[in-house]
């Protein structure tokens, strides 16, 4: 959800898309078309962008919510499973279940400025309020 709560954003694994929804009237505003599975969306904090995760593709974008447009795009490599903005928007993290790790990619400048390795199942990732420790989560594990 949007931080207004007007909009939704939705990533299909299926049809390879992410979609942002306006809830008041019911209609789809923007749609991305991935060349992978969508896994995961993550709005930034004032809701002018979009991060979109992508499986097949291995790739995390970053799209313009108003206008619908690519901004930015990071070929990583490996299959995404999660994205989440740092809540001051210069950090983007991402999970990958494929190299173990979870990455923090500074947005602006397009540098990786740091990799967690060797973690096992890492399927999703989302910053404490401060942007001072981030939390990976696991499949199958506590």
């Amino acid at each position: 959800w949007s931080s207004n709560d007007k909009f939704l954003a939705v990533g299909t694994f299926k049809d390879k898309t992410a979609a942002i929804i306006d809830v008041e009237l019911s209609l789809i505003k923007h749609k991305f078309k991935a060349g992978g599975g969508v896994y995961s969306v993550s709005w930034s904090s004032n809701d002018k962008l979009l991060a979109v995760g992508s499986f097949d593709d291995r790739m995390a974008a970053i799209l313009d919510v108003e206008s619908g447009v690519l901004i930015r795009k990071f070929n990583l490599g490996v299959r995404v499973q999660s994205v989440s903005w740092s809540h001051d928007d210069q950090y983007l993290a991402v999970a990958s279940q494929q190299d173990k790790a979870a990455t923090i990619i500074h947005v602006a400048s397009e540098t990786v400025v740091h990799k967690f390795v060797d973690l096992t199942n890492p399927a999703s990732v989302k910053w404490s309020s401060t942007n001072t420790c981030l939390a990976v989560g696991r499949v199958n594990a506590m």
